[in-house]
């Protein structure tokens, strides 16, 4: 009966580790859309979603997303600041700010 136990324990622990690492990869990514509008307030020619992400509706990130995932992380924050794009340096021939 013990083993049954420590088993179901063993399980029920791995479930709940597996959501919470679900939970946080899927989370990060999702956009907000008062992230655009502090965008356009810095002075950044931000037209939609697609400023940081693959697609409008995706959670995939381009080269800018992953910085501001990268920097949320870099300066372990709760919350992206848009501010920081300041930082980011673009890496293609795309001068827009």
């Amino acid at each position: 009966m013990r083993k049954l136990r420590f088993l179901v324990c063993v399980v029920y622990g791995s479930l709940i580790s597996a959501g919470v690492v679900i939970h946080l990869t899927t989370s990060v990514a999702l956009a907000r859309p008062e992230f655009l509008q502090e965008a356009r307030d810095l002075g950044y020619t931000v037209k939609n979603c697609q400023y940081c992400h693959l697609m409008p509706t995706s959670k995939g990130l381009n080269e800018r997303g992953k910085f501001l995932v990268a920097e949320k992380e870099r300066r372990q924050a709760e919350e992206i600041d848009v501010s920081w794009l300041k930082d980011y340096k673009e890496q293609t021939g795309n001068k827009e700010k």
